[in-house]
């Protein structure tokens, strides 16, 4: 993937909420408060967004394929969690969250 791309999934990553991602990275206490057990291995997959594991509320944002940030999808306009659409992605312009 070009630094060009990267880049723009960056500033993507940064509008959806990156400030309150986790990852699996320990190195710095922020990555990890909250959820510091969550565990995603994203060396064999292309930066994107991924289903979680567990949870149909949340999904899976890959970075250089060391560094998955766990991302919460938004509320409906009625309160609501939205569900992350597993077929939208791993690409960031079409990875989407929807009704259930």
């Amino acid at each position: 993937m070009s630094s060009q791309k990267v880049l723009v999934f960056a500033i993507f990553a940064i509008a959806l909420g990156f400030a309150n991602a986790k990852s699996t990275k320990k190195t710095s206490a922020w990555y990890t408060e909250g959820t510091p057990n969550f565990e995603y291995d994203c060396s064999d997959k292309a930066d994107g967004n991924y289903p979680h594991p567990t949870l149909c509320t949340h999904y899976v944002a890959c970075v250089a394929k060391t560094h998955a940030y766990e991302m919460v999808c938004a509320l409906s306009h009625d309160g609501k969690p939205l569900h992350y659409v597993a077929s939208s992605g791993p690409d960031p312009e079409t990875s989407t969250c929807d009704y259930p």
